[in-house]
């Protein structure tokens, strides 16, 4: 306990002590100047977060590609269980209702919750036009039932048996067609990111915006899809930087000697013409973060722009 000693125009701050059985904290020790010396020393505490810590990035923009990836490799696609008819041949299915699967490999031991996509479409570099993954749209979540069995050749009843599926939660209309794969185990929290600059010389374009061509502008918070991933050096939490690549504009303000002179040769005239035009120089506008890498893609999301986003746009190291 700590008490505050006035003596005329000054005051120190003491320690009481506590003297007699009064329990009398302003003890006349004290008063009199013999203040005991107390030893202290610093001490840390520390107490687990749990849902307490601020999350890096906004819960609502994210959770939906934290839980369900929409990137799917050649391998996974190729290789993934198909639905190939419904229960009742109905055409709107919703949860409770069942559905049938072949082709692919299910092993229940290991994952009995799946979940659909739409086929997915090749995405491509806009540089190099080669194909870096295969996007799909997430339709819902399914569990395993009951596996399938093969036709036995010879026999009175050699008709294949699908495996089946029973639908736990959708979120757009699952039809013949889509494609199941397993759903990830992994749980990835939002406060495990931890903002660092990209690689240095990470350079590469905006493939798209999610949502499809619906959206050709992003804003803030706005997903965007990245042409690199972790095989090229991209991380979670790296941040880059959004450029608009310079566009050629046409030089109007040139004096007038110089725009109608007339060209004596094809020569003469394409030198005019390129003596009109120039580049305007690349501008930086914003910075996305990533939350979820793949092979060569990668989800980032907009976390400061002055301008709209655009497929195509150029992004780099910070």
């Amino acid at each position: 306990m700590l008490y505050l000693n006035r003596q005329g125009d000054r005051a120190t701050l003491q320690i009481a002590t506590a003297v007699g059985s009064s329990g009398n904290t302003r003890a006349n020790s004290a008063a009199s100047g013999a203040i005991p010396t107390v030893r202290l020393s610093p001490g840390v505490r520390s107490e687990a977060l749990d849902d307490n810590a601020v999350p890096v990035l906004p819960p609502e923009a994210v959770i939906p590609f934290l839980e369900h990836g929409v990137i799917v490799s050649r391998d996974e696609f190729e290789n993934s269980p198909r639905v190939v008819a419904t229960q009742e041949r109905r055409l709107i299915l919703t949860a409770g209702d069942k559905v049938y699967t072949r082709g692919g490999t299910i092993n229940p031991a290991e994952q009995k919750i799946y979940l659909a996509y739409t086929t997915p479409e090749a995405v491509r570099d806009p540089e190099t036009k080669d194909v870096l993954g295969f996007q799909a749209t997430y339709l819902g979540k399914l569990q395993y039932v009951r596996a399938g069995s093969e036709g036995r050749a010879g026999s009175y009843d050699p008709t294949e048996v699908p495996a089946t599926f029973v639908i736990t939660e959708t979120k757009q209309e699952i039809r013949v067609g889509d494609r199941l794969t397993p759903a990830s185990n992994q749980q990835e929290l939002l406060t495990d990111y931890v903002p660092s600059v990209a690689p240095a010389g990470m350079e590469g374009r905006v493939v798209s915006l999610y949502g499809g061509n619906a959206f050709r502008h992003g804003s803030l918070y706005q997903i965007v899809l990245l042409g690199r991933g972790h095989l090229d050096g991209l991380e979670r939490g790296n941040v880059v930087a959004l450029w608009r690549t310079g566009v050629e504009v046409r030089d109007r303000t040139m004096p007038e000697q110089q725009r109608f002179v007339t060209p004596w040769s094809e020569n003469d005239r394409l030198s005019q013409r390129q003596s009109n035009m120039m580049t305007l120089p690349d501008e930086r506008y914003g910075l996305a973060m990533v939350f979820k890498t793949y092979d060569h893609l990668s989800y980032a999301i907009i976390m400061q722009v002055t301008d709209s986003v655009e497929p195509g746009d150029k992004f780099t190291t910070p």
